[in-house]
């Protein structure tokens, strides 16, 4: 799908000006238009197009104006200058009105193609991944002595451990339709099988940050951010001071209950 989606303005006129710029691994193009003050809008919606969602949050970008001969140079940005008269007297909180406007209109090779193709995805950002790295102090009892020394005879006294975790904080940068229900069954929850190469139980969703935005144009999009914090050792597990194994923990009254539920938290963002 190519071309523009919206209609061309009725008063959208291309004046002189136009220039193409060819480096060795780039070309870039300007062309400079002028329409009536009351189509501004009109003109930018026709001249950028429009972005599409998936429920996921993916990003097809559809409509930007091609250079004539040229089509994958493609609009990117618009600087607006007045041009024409002023057509009223205006207070300072009104703003000047002009009946003509004028349009200097960037081009260039888009990072993304506007192909409904499975085998040529856009170069766009779906999500962003990063992690961190951080640390929990576990103070245990321990018993410290020559090993030839009967284990009662050693002093007894508290160790602290350090025990390092790995923060993975995963984005959506635009999601339409944010899945609200699925964010808050999985908030609190372990993973039910492998994820991040973490196995099952080693990864604990620490709850969603979402955002909305909105552009000029009014598109409307949401930016998600979940958080994950990964311990190798296993969420349902303590450390037993007696023995300084991890063993799993679970309820008192019946031993069947653990401490953390599990969900397959690879629906957040499938």
């Amino acid at each position: 799908m190519a071309g523009n989606l919206y209609p061309r303005p009725s008063s959208l006129e291309e004046i002189e000006g136009a220039t193409l710029k060819f480096g060795l691994d780039s070309i870039s193009g300007s062309r400079v238009a002028v329409i009536d003050g009351n189509q501004l809008l009109a003109a930018i919606m026709f001249l950028q197009g429009a972005s599409v969602f998936t429920a996921a949050g993916t990003e097809f970008w559809y409509g930007a104006d091609q250079w004539p001969d040229y089509p994958r140079l493609r609009c990117n940005n618009i600087n607006v200058e007045a041009f024409g008269e002023i057509t009223q007297n205006s207070t300072w909180d009104e703003g000047l009105y002009y009946s003509k406007l004028k349009l200097k209109i960037d081009y260039a090779v888009s990072k993304f193609e506007e192909d409904d193709s499975k085998n040529d995805p856009e170069d766009i950002t779906f999500c962003t991944q990063s992690l961190d790295y951080g640390v929990e102090v576990l103070s245990i009892p321990t018993k410290v002595g020559p090993e030839q020394d009967p284990l009662t005879a050693r002093k007894d006294i508290t160790t602290n451990v350090r025990l390092p975790t790995i923060t993975y904080t995963l984005e959506l940068p635009k999601v339409r339709r944010p899945k609200w229900q699925t964010y808050q069954d999985c908030c609190g929850k372990v993973n039910s099988t492998k994820i991040f190469g973490g196995a099952a139980e080693t990864v604990l969703f620490d709850g969603p940050k979402a955002g909305r935005t909105v552009t000029l144009l009014g598109d409307k999009a949401y930016k998600v951010t979940f958080k994950f914090v990964y311990q190798p050792r296993g969420w349902n597990n303590s450390l037993n001071p007696d023995t300084l194994k991890w063993e799993p923990a679970v309820d008192k009254t019946n031993g069947n209950r653990k401490r953390y539920e599990t969900a397959n938290l690879r629906t957040l963002f499938s």
